[in-house]
């Protein structure tokens, strides 16, 4: 019986810990290109297990894809927001399917 239990219980929290996963596409604009943005966002998503992508767009915007906990997301935003030479003016964000697959964060150049 305590075997049984403990296996429900163990696939109830993965449960819990996979609903708690989002993947974001955000689009940023502003002073965003030339000011380290990327390096930033990568080191970030490094050190808070964050996976997907960045890319600067030659109008001068910059587009992420990024999956993880909402809370490490925004404070990827923040982190980024820190740089004295980073100038986030706008941002839209879309909501994005899980790739469960995604193992890493690429700066895409």
């Amino acid at each position: 019986m305590f075997w049984k239990n403990w296996k429900i219980k163990k696939q109830r929290q993965k449960r819990i810990a996979d609903a708690s996963i989002v993947r974001k596409r955000i689009r940023f604009y502003g002073t965003v290109q030339g000011v380290g943005f990327r390096w930033e966002a990568g080191t970030y998503a490094k050190e808070h297990h964050l996976t997907g992508w960045v890319k600067n767009l030659p109008d001068g915007t910059v587009r992420m894809e990024v999956q993880g906990r909402m809370e490490d997301i925004k404070g990827m935003i923040q982190y980024i927001r820190r740089n004295p030479y980073i100038e986030i003016e706008d941002m839209i964000v879309q909501d994005m399917e899980i790739k469960p697959d995604d193992q890493i964060f690429d700066m895409i150049y």
